[in-house]
């Protein structure tokens, strides 16, 4: 499914919150193998129900850059 045409917008960017609570731009199958990988090591540390996955996908205006962390 392409965000794009479920939201009819063109200007969106489909994103992840990583475990230190910054998005993640998903730009490719590697961010999204990345974001597996990452979903996998927090399974222990995250109580969340079976039927979950142990992510949360966001949905941005690609050209709004303020709501990533820009801080080291």
């Amino acid at each position: 499914m392409n965000p794009r045409n479920v939201f009819k917008v063109d200007d969106i960017a489909l994103n992840y919150r990583d475990p230190e609570g910054d998005l993640i731009r998903l730009l490719d199958d590697e961010d999204v193998q990345l974001m597996i990988k990452e979903g996998r090591r927090q399974q222990g540390r995250v109580q969340r129900p079976v039927n979950q996955f142990p992510w949360e996908l966001h949905v941005s205006m690609a050209s709004d850059l303020s709501v990533y962390s820009t801080e080291p």
